[in-house]
């Protein structure tokens, strides 16, 4: 899909957490294509991550820098190898933030039902990791 294409509107959610916050979840405007890459490379090391999303999160009540989103689905049976993949993954990807930047890991369970908010806003766009 070419990045041109992606109509951003259509793929913003707001979630409000408690607090009174308002978290808006969307694909980052400019895609990190260098992480990405590295990811994907990654990934195809550890066949037990079936999928992986990117997005990106923000709080409109704090001037912190965005929060970059990962979410990892792991083969059935695999969760705790997955785990322990975090801190790799972590210094992966630290070298590639925009200062000021965080990352946070999420994992995915196909067996559980996933949150409607957070396959809305990255259904459109999930690193390939085959």
């Amino acid at each position: 899909m070419a990045v041109d294409k992606i109509n951003q509107a259509a793929l913003i959610t707001t979630i409000t957490v408690p607090g009174g916050s308002v978290i808006k979840l969307c694909i980052p405007e400019t895609l990190p294509q260098q992480l990405i890459n590295v990811l994907c490379q990654f990934f195809q090391q550890h066949k037990i991550i079936r999928r992986a999303f990117l997005l990106q999160a923000e709080d409109d009540t704090t001037v912190e820098a965005s929060v970059m989103l990962i979410a990892l689905e792991i083969n059935i049976g695999y969760e705790k190898e997955g785990q322990q993949l975090i801190p790799q993954l972590g210094s992966i990807v630290l070298d590639y933030l925009e200062a000021n930047q965080s990352v946070d890991f999420y994992f995915l369970h196909r067996m559980v039902q996933v949150s409607i908010i957070l396959l809305c806003a990255i259904r459109s766009h999930f690193i390939n990791v085959k």
